[in-house]
């Protein structure tokens, strides 16, 4: 039973790495809009 409370242990790692990775992905496209946009504003008062 020690090697099915690993093999628990084990996926819940992989589980919460999943959605750390997909956390850490969904900041950087905000990110990336927010850049856009303040780009989009300096044109827009340049013009």
């Amino acid at each position: 039973s020690e090697t099915a409370n690993a093999v628990s242990n084990i996926s819940i790692t992989v589980q919460n790495s999943a959605a750390n990775s997909e956390e850490i992905a969904g900041s950087a496209i905000g990110l990336l809009q927010i850049a856009k946009k303040l780009q989009d504003t300096m044109n827009f008062l340049k013009s």
